[in-house]
């Protein structure tokens, strides 16, 4: 099992530091769960929303920096 960690790498600290700003950015928000979603499931929307809606994706690796 994984110990408690008192650092953690730069890259994710920064996504959480952004993922905390987004509902001050934001009147509204989606959390979806993309496990099977591919990438060409996921350009047409990008671009159909393109200037209305900004995706931001978290990758939950395993693998520390």
């Amino acid at each position: 099992m994984h110990e408690n960690r008192t650092t953690y790498p730069k890259r994710k600290a920064q996504m959480f530091q952004q993922l905390q700003e987004l509902p001050k950015k934001y009147k509204v928000m989606a959390v979806i769960k993309m496990t099977k979603v591919r990438s060409t499931q996921i350009l047409p929307l990008r671009k159909t929303l393109k200037g209305q809606v900004e995706f931001v994706c978290v990758k939950d690796d395993e693998e520390d920096d």
